[in-house]
């Protein structure tokens, strides 16, 4: 049995040593790797009376830390088929914009993109139609339980998602995009007589990933209930009011394969720009190769909808932006400049840094004043905006 026992072990121990002799790690060296630099668009006009921006730029390598290589000098043209040619100017490096404040894209109208590079190169995209895009006809949220791991400890959380309903009755528009740009309030709950600039703030954000959808497989251009964003009590977002303003736009069969299959190979991004395992080439071509450049140029109705939830409309206990601050008391002395007060003085001798929150009022008259050693704890302005967003309602 003994015996047994020993060429057992053996064995093994010569089944895992021979396994793993033959993994190798595989370390390659990027660094001045020769690779060929394509061209990559990113360029929309849509129904919406705006600047439309086109972005050129080149691919990097992967073992650059930047993203985005602008392409300059370049002259871009919007062409209306059988109608008006609006030309594009420069505003940052790689960044070209309209100018002709009455080149609107049309519903049922026809437009293409062409694009001269400085090196002369010529390229311009496929024909794209704007098909006409319903309206957004509801946005609403639903509450919902999950859970969290914590050092492999299951803890419950809560969440609210941002769904919404759009139908077609004409049945043309088949595949949608979304887009969105959210803000909600940042402010210091404190009940201090304090600046309340310093008090009252508000944060913004846009969407990031890929939201697409399509009624394709459907008798009628109806998407129900897609989810267009998700917030976690965990977050900050829903603390006091919260906005999110979508933005809809139609896309041609065409344009949503291609957002398809980005999204299937870059499912946490938006970006063109970023590094992926395979390239997708979009609708824009160059004229005198067949070589294709990266990116897309789209063409697109658009309806919008702005959605607004309150404090009071759900049951979330969101998390206080401010929770992991640490504040000191002081002694108020009668002149109203903390920085001649003694025990001001003594804490920035001893700590450093004093910066004031505002003064507590206390019981029989007497008042302190309250200080961080952290600006960002007393002033919202340091990690936040003063201003309300522009989309707000």
């Amino acid at each position: 049995m003994k015996r047994y026992i020993l060429i057992s072990t053996i064995l093994f121990c010569s089944l895992f040593l021979l396994y793993n002799s033959c993994i190798e790690s595989y370390n390659p060296n990027l660094k001045g790797a020769r690779f060929d630099k394509q061209l990559v668009v990113e360029g929309r006009i849509t129904t919406k009376a705006e600047p439309y921006q086109v972005k050129l730029s080149r691919t990097v390598s992967v073992d650059t830390t930047y993203y985005f290589d602008p392409v300059e000098n370049a002259e871009i043209r919007i062409h209306e088929v059988g109608g008006s040619v609006a030309q594009l100017s420069e505003i940052k490096p790689g960044i070209y914009q309209t100018t002709d404040k009455n080149f609107i894209g049309k519903a049922g109208h026809t437009y293409s993109l062409e694009i001269i590079t400085n090196d002369g190169k010529e390229y311009e995209s496929n024909d794209i139609t704007i098909i006409p895009a319903p309206e957004i006809d509801k946005v609403y949220f639903e509450e919902l339980e999950d859970y969290i791991y914590i050092n492999d400890i299951k803890f419950p959380i809560k969440k609210l998602k941002i769904l919404l309903d759009s139908s077609d009755p004409s049945n043309q528009c088949k595949h949608l995009k979304w887009e969105y740009q959210e803000g909600w309030q940042h402010n210091i709950e404190a009940e201090l007589n304090m600046d309340d600039a310093k008090r009252y703030c508000w944060k913004e954000d846009i969407s990031k990933e890929i939201l697409i959808g399509t009624s394709e497989n459907l008798s009628t251009s109806r998407i129900l209930n897609k989810e267009i964003k998700t917030i976690s009590s965990k977050d900050t977002r829903l603390r006091r009011n919260y906005g999110i303003f979508i933005k809809q736009y139609s896309l041609s069969k065409n344009t949503y394969e291609y957002w398809k299959k980005l999204q299937e190979i870059n499912q946490n991004s938006g970006s063109i720009h970023d590094k992926m395992p395979y390239s997708v080439y979009g609708n824009i071509t160059c004229c005198s190769t067949s070589q294709k450049a990266l990116g897309y140029f789209e063409a697109s109705d658009i309806k919008e909808k702005f959605f607004k939830i309150k404090r009071t409309d759900h049951n979330l206990r969101a998390e206080y932006p401010f929770k992991s601050c640490d504040y000191d008391t002081l002694a108020k002395e009668a002149d109203n400049n903390p920085y001649n007060d003694a025990s001001v003085i003594h804490y920035q001798h001893e700590r450093g840094e004093a910066f004031i929150l505002g003064i507590l009022k206390q019981e029989m008259g007497r008042e302190s004043w309250i200080v961080s050693q952290s600006i960002t704890c007393t002033d919202c302005r340091e990690t936040a905006n003063s201003k309300k967003p522009d989309f707000w309602q």
